[in-house]
């Protein structure tokens, strides 16, 4: 049913291992005397399907995602941010001085990422919101009221503009109600700041045809906003000052996709799992969609009709191997994969009747799943993941044998990776990909 190559054939290893070894992996402990005569290694078949997962939790990012970009394969994905300016010095009048003047307000947003085509514009607008950002987890799919009427826009490209931050004006009757507000409420405190402010949304002008996602961080301090004011001194001249409100308080991404591209296969008829093989025999993860590729590994029967009873298990790998796309920009691959572990296969669905499937949330929900596995260009363009905790609870039926793979930044980036499922022809264009997804696993044999 399998075939095994043999690693190093008859290979004689000199080291005698003891049952008392707490460390050694393996199906069965090796008696005293026993000794490791040959070691093998052998590729397993994954099966894997296309899943839906429930949701992805984008509240308390870093990086504010803003933009649209199309997949032929499988339709467009958008992006917009909500978020909060704060107040860092509390217990001081957020706009001071004697007979305040409004000068200007202008919102500050540090570029930290794009994934598309960046040498085309598109219209970045800023809307108020008409609702607060409250305290509770938001998703993907969550969206806010927002006052109709834009209070700034901007026409970007990565191409066009300065790479490390741009800065839009804003409206001035925005700003003069806002700096209005401040002074009038006294406003000192945090409260103060969201009762002249609630935050504001900033999108991509749905219009147009967008074809790049830009990311802004909201770490380092330069995405903010400012506020220009002057005071009058004692002689009558004036001093200008500025007063800068950084967007680091509530904040999450808003992501949607309309999955109309040619491989597209889920509506609401359609069940929660599709074979990759509907897929022609690819697998995708979209990072901030909850598509993605779900694995299921072999039983702990066929992993112990492949071992053999009398089998250490060295090291067991999954291996990915990315298909490249041709005459594009910026679209590499994630840095880090991640796994989720399938809570449940039973069908669920959304609020516009779209099939789901329910997966345990968090990072690395158990030690025997690794956290996060890179990509490396340097060793064959592949993302290697080392299972081999993982398999031995498989072989002992200690755990699920579905997971599903994930971005390690889904919540902030816009990207995806692809690869071929073991059923794939490959040999057609070696120099497109590299090899099928498979599980390798390294494991040594005893003699009596």
């Amino acid at each position: 049913m399998y075939f095994i190559k043999r690693l190093f054939a008859f290979l004689t290893l000199l080291i005698a291992f003891s049952c008392n070894d707490s460390t050694q992996l393996g199906l069965n402990f090796i008696d005293e005397g026993k000794r490791i005569v040959t070691q093998f290694v052998d590729s397993l078949k994954i099966e894997t399907s296309i899943v839906h997962l429930d949701s992805i939790k984008t509240s308390g990012v870093s990086r504010l995602l803003v933009g649209k970009y199309y997949n032929p394969d499988y339709g467009t994905v958008s992006a917009k941010s909500y978020v909060q300016p704060i107040y860092l010095s509390e217990g001081s009048p957020i706009i001071s001085g004697s007979e305040p003047e409004y000068v200007s307000m202008s919102l500050m947003l540090a570029n930290s990422y794009a994934y598309g085509d960046t040498s085309v514009s598109q219209n970045f607008l800023i809307h108020e919101l008409a609702e607060d950002i409250d305290t509770i987890d938001y998703y993907q799919f969550n969206e806010l009221n927002i006052v109709p009427e834009p209070i700034g826009s901007y026409e970007y490209s990565l191409s066009q503009a300065d790479t490390s931050f741009i800065e839009i004006s804003l409206a001035n009757s925005f700003g003069e109600r806002v700096f209005s507000d401040l002074i009038q409420n006294d406003a000192t405190t945090q409260e103060g700041l969201l009762q002249a402010l609630k935050g504001i949304r900033v999108s991509t002008d749905d219009s147009e045809t967008s074809p790049a996602v830009y990311g802004f961080d909201t770490n380092n301090g330069l995405s903010k906003f400012q506020i220009r004011f002057r005071t009058q001194n004692s002689d009558g001249t004036y001093d200008t000052l500025r007063r800068e409100l950084p967007l680091i308080g509530r904040r999450f991404n808003s992501i949607n996709y309309d999955l109309e591209g040619t491989l597209s296969d889920f509506n609401e008829n359609s069940d929660a799992i599709i074979s990759t093989s509907n897929f022609q025999n690819k697998g995708i993860v979209l990072s901030g969609t909850p598509m993605t590729t779900k694995l299921s590994f072999p039983s702990s029967e066929t992993l112990s009709e492949v071992l053999g009873a009398t089998s250490l298990i060295d090291k067991a790998e999954l291996v990915i191997s990315p298909v490249e796309r041709r005459n594009t920009t910026i679209l590499n691959p994630p840095a880090e994969l991640r796994f989720k572990l399938i809570k449940s296969n039973s069908l669920v669905r959304d609020e516009n009747g779209n099939p789901e499937i329910i997966f345990e949330d968090g990072y690395s929900p158990i030690p025997q799943i690794p956290a996060t596995f890179r990509y490396n260009a340097n060793a064959g363009n592949y993302f290697r993941a080392d299972v081999t905790d993982y398999i031995q609870k498989l072989l002992r039926n200690e755990i699920s044998s579905e997971l599903a793979l994930a971005s390690a930044n889904e919540a902030l980036s816009i990207n995806q990776v692809s690869f071929f499922d073991a059923n794939a022809d490959i040999n057609s264009d070696s120099s497109f990909y590299n090899t099928n997804l498979k599980l390798e696993i390294y494991f040594s044999r005893t003699a009596e």
